[in-house]
């Protein structure tokens, strides 16, 4: 899928900025935050994120979308965050994790693993689900680990129901 086309100029948006500034400048401090950012198309939320992710160069930075193609693909936002990472080693994330979490992984990223770390599950529907959100949230804890993280996720709106449930409860 396309990116978004974005204003170049972020127009009347001051004190929305200021406070997704307080908002990192918090997290930097060790109180993280969960911040939706909503409202109707085309007003500008797009660019007011970029702009805040430009700010926060403290922080590495994971974006996804949600598209509504997506809506049957499992974990697409992520999928799509750690596929178009380019502020965070992603691989070198994975391999420092557990060869379960990268066999998780690599079932919705299978070009971030090796074949021989790619399995394929044959469990329960609901038991995979909580695989998959254990893996996404273990590698996010892993790159929050060497510092701070901004995960934006656009079009949340897209997203299947359970998808924004993960990313609320991964906040």
């Amino acid at each position: 899928m396309e990116r978004p086309v974005l204003c170049p100029v972020l127009i009347g948006r001051a004190p929305h900025l200021d406070a997704l500034t307080r908002a990192a400048d918090q997290a930097a401090l060790g109180k993280g935050h969960a911040v939706l950012v909503a409202g109707e198309a085309g007003i500008g939320k797009s660019r007011l994120l970029t702009e805040a992710a430009g700010r926060a160069h403290a922080f590495s930075h994971l974006q996804g979308h949600g598209y509504e193609t997506d809506v049957s693909v499992p974990f697409a936002p992520f999928v799509d965050a750690l596929r178009s990472s380019e502020s965070i080693d992603i691989r070198a994330d994975i391999r420092r994790t557990s060869s379960p979490v990268v066999a998780e992984l690599a079932r919705i990223v299978p070009d971030l693993a090796s074949p021989v770390e790619r399995t394929p599950s044959r469990s329960h529907p609901q038991d995979e689900k909580r695989r998959l959100f254990r893996a996404i949230a273990t590698l996010l804890f892993e790159i929050s680990d060497r510092g701070l993280l901004l995960l934006t996720v656009e079009d949340l709106h897209w997203c299947a129901p359970y998808r924004r449930t993960t990313i609320w409860r991964g906040s």
